[in-house]
């Protein structure tokens, strides 16, 4: 008999796998239609764009729920970008981990008020976004204002918590 788990993981497998289906199906429909427009011209370039973003996305949670099932966090964290803010400093980092997407304010020092920041990781502001169906399961801004989804979503903040801060200012 599969425990909860288990049936948890296979739902969000098969999913993941539809989502990754009606992707790729919309992207080549559009591909199609392009196609018959231009045929003429060989500019590409935006409908390739398109489908490699909507299969990385896709890519993205099916690693994940492979990874959750593996009982691994932090195995596919990917930086996509820091901005370090020229007023009041701070780094905006985004990237993407477990099949999810976050933007987090993340400073070199604690903050003057200890309530500000997310536990004692120098973070202030941190949102997090499921990838498959582009729902926001976490929001932090100086104070809780949506807890994690769940238990899994709760690992990626832990996760996160615990490194951040430190990744992007080395320390």
């Amino acid at each position: 008999m599969k425990n909860a788990q288990t049936s948890n993981l296979e739902k969000q497998y098969r999913e993941a796998m539809l989502k990754a289906i009606a992707a790729a199906q919309e992207v080549d429909q559009e591909f199609n239609t392009y196609l018959t427009h231009h045929k003429d011209e060989p500019q590409y370039t935006d409908c390739m764009c398109a489908l490699a973003q909507k299969l990385a996305e896709a890519a993205a949670v099916l690693k994940a729920i492979n990874n959750a099932d593996a009982g691994e966090v932090g195995g596919d964290l990917v930086i996509t970008k820091t901005t370090r803010r020229t007023a009041g400093g701070g780094t905006w980092v985004c990237g993407t981990l477990g099949g999810h997407r976050f933007e987090a304010l993340v400073f070199p020092a604690h903050a003057d008020h200890a309530t500000w920041e997310l536990g004692n990781n120098r973070i202030s502001k941190l949102w997090v976004q499921r990838l498959a169906d582009k729902k926001m399961v976490y929001h932090w801004d100086r104070g809780l204002d949506m807890p994690a989804e769940n238990k899994t979503v709760q690992a990626l903040m832990d996760f996160l918590c615990a490194g951040l801060a430190e990744h992007t200012y080395a320390k």
